[in-house]
């Protein structure tokens, strides 16, 4: 009994010792302090984000005070310590001060205080001694508010800047810093907006010349990879597929978990873009031969591929027997595929079996209503027999397309299935010269959706309208204003790019 004693008499005295070793050092006192309320902070931001969603403006207001006053606490007690003498606290203050630095700038962005924002972020890169990897966000965010203020020119400063400054990509653990690393990829798309889908070529080299020297100066490793992917995501969207395929052919490496899927991205890039049907089909036939033969969807799917090469070919008897293949190895992936439907209408068209083919599609149209290639053929067919002077039938497919389009748009209000009906219905009104119609859904189109990549591509189309066709010069330089300012939610991926999605 007494040694217990003794034993909690040591552990008391122990806790004493440490408990005024804290007291007697301010600069875990201060750490301490801010630490505590930096997370009594971000406990409540969190709390009334999950109960209310959206913040309202009063919130915003409520949080900037909060959040600015932590972030003078940090800042006032990181002055207060000599980084000599206690640098582990140093930095976790310093870090503490970034933390608060970040969230007061998004609030001050919330509420389109954006040179006040601004002011913080160079604040925080000049006064608060971080490591480099941690800058980086900041200098990213600085851009974002550069095109948020129309300063499109200084953001793109800022974006090239950090592409020098932070150059190799690599964080301090040596992974590859992807918000870095797939930041001139990012100029390059950014820049092809801006210039009203035009590549900008000098900011195109730049990006290609970063990328080829990462991959000599690091051969063999995890950036070399993902340089390699990048390039082919650069010229994929600059159309040149056969720079494309030299860069596929690096990272398809066999018997690694994505070398199926690359092959087969490879094959669609020799089939769809390169009319290399002979080599797309060599590589289907070779993994149509070393499946297993339980694998039914993959064979399946390796029959689809081979009638789209038949296709390519004029082959149109032979596209239909492998189809057939198709439904025989996996009926639901036959049934439940559009674009199987639409290859077995086009082959009848092709063939001028138009009997054959009408039914077809009608089928396509009934079955799959909201699908691509259903809304597409619908455009296709009315512009079709327009081009070879069938103005009844031409006239159908359009009263038929109005009518399906509608039905879609006004059933789905909201969603993505609206927004792809009202494109369908802004083309099918400007293959019928209806300028006006089309260019109005699609600035209503821009209006729903600035913030994505497809809102903005038919916000430049109507823009484009309104100048070429109803020479409108007002409406379109406003639109293409509008455009630009919407960029500042455009993001650099923070994540390796994903060549299959």
């Amino acid at each position: 009994m007494k040694k217990i004693k003794l034993i909690s008499s040591i552990s008391g005295f122990c806790l004493l010792l440490i408990l005024s070793g804290c007291s007697n050092n301010p600069a875990i006192k201060d750490r301490y302090q801010v630490e505590k309320s930096f997370h009594a902070a971000e406990k409540e931001f969190n709390q009334t984000r999950q109960i209310s969603g959206n913040f309202t403006n009063e919130q915003l207001a409520h949080f900037e005070i909060v959040y600015n006053d932590l972030y003078k606490q940090a800042n006032n007690a990181l002055a207060d310590i000599d980084s000599s003498r206690s640098p582990v606290e140093h930095n976790e203050l310093a870090y503490l001060a970034y933390q608060a630095g970040a969230r007061l700038s998004q609030l001050m962005y919330s509420q389109n205080k954006f040179n006040e924002s601004v002011d913080l972020l160079n604040e925080m890169i000049n006064n608060i001694p971080l490591i480099e990897s941690l800058k980086i966000p900041i200098y990213v965010n600085l851009g974002q508010l550069q095109l948020s203020m129309g300063n499109t020119d200084s953001a793109l400063s800022i974006y090239e800047y950090c592409i020098d400054k932070f150059y190799p990509p690599l964080d301090p653990t040596n992974e590859v810093n992807y918000p870095v690393f797939n930041l001139p990829l990012f100029v390059v798309n950014l820049t092809k907006l801006l210039n009203n889908n035009q590549t900008d070529r000098a900011k195109f080299t730049r990006a290609q010349n970063y990328y080829n020297r990462l991959i000599d100066e690091f051969p063999d490793s995890k950036l070399s990879i993902s340089s390699h992917t990048n390039l082919a995501k650069l010229y994929e969207d600059n159309q040149e597929y056969e720079k494309e395929l030299e860069q596929l052919e690096q990272i398809a490496v066999p018997d690694s978990p994505g070398y199926f899927a690359l092959k087969i991205k490879t094959a669609s890039v020799l089939l769809d873009n390169l009319n290399r049907y002979d080599e797309a089909l060599q590589i289907y036939n070779e993994f149509l031969d070393e499946t297993d033969t339980n694998d039914s969807l993959r064979i399946a799917q390796l029959h689809y591929n081979i009638a789209r090469v038949n296709m390519k070919q004029k082959k149109y008897s032979e596209v239909r027997d492998r189809l057939t293949k198709v439904k025989n190895y996996h009926a639901i992936f036959y049934s439940s595929t559009p674009d199987i439907q639409y290859t077995l209408a086009r082959s009848y068209e092709l063939e001028n079996n138009w009997d054959l083919a009408k039914p077809e599609y009608n089928l396509l149209i009934e079955k799959f209503k909201e699908s691509d290639q259903a809304i597409n053929s619908l455009i296709y067919l009315s512009s079709h027999f327009k081009a070879i002077g069938r103005s009844a039938e031409a006239r159908q497919w359009y009263q038929m397309g109005i009518e399906h389009l509608n039905n879609i748009a006004s059933n789905n209000e909201g969603t993505y299935s609206e927004a792809r009906a009202k494109l369908g219905l802004a083309n099918l009104y400007y293959n019928n010269e209806e300028w006006k119609k089309s260019a109005d859904i699609l600035t209503g189109l821009f209006a729903a959706y600035p913030t994505t990549q497809p809102g903005r591509m038919a916000g430049i189309r109507a823009a484009n309208i309104y100048k070429e066709k109803l020479k409108d010069n007002a409406t379109a330089d406003s639109l293409l204003n509008e455009i630009k300012a919407s960029l500042s939610s455009l993001k650099n991926s923070s994540e390796p790019l994903n060549l299959l999605e």
